[in-house]
């Protein structure tokens, strides 16, 4: 059996700090966007994974979370939300027979 890992959207990587999606972002975070992207000239994702953004969201931002998450969300081209599925093939277990 492997398992495969769909996922709902794809939380952004970085974004550019002067962008119209940086000042959402913004003002989504409640004052607390360096908990969630390290500032360089641009703001990277401090988190190796969407479960583990999410989790300090619901943490750090309460209700005000599903706004923040939402304004992070990927996009492609037509503002639709990115999102992947991952064949898990290190988290398989062994077949019996």
């Amino acid at each position: 059996m492997v398992p495969v890992i769909f996922t709902a959207d794809i939380i952004i990587g970085e974004f550019g700090a002067a962008t119209p999606r940086a000042q959402t972002i913004r003002t989504a975070a409640r004052g607390k966007l360096v908990d969630f992207f390290k500032p360089v000239n641009k703001f990277e994702n401090r988190f190796d994974n969407g479960k583990k953004f999410r989790a300090a969201a619901a943490q750090l931002l309460a209700e005000a979370a599903p706004n923040f998450i939402t304004a992070c969300l990927a996009r492609d081209k037509e503002g639709q939300p990115r999102s992947r599925i991952v064949v898990a093939w290190k988290e398989t277990e062994p077949v019996k027979s």
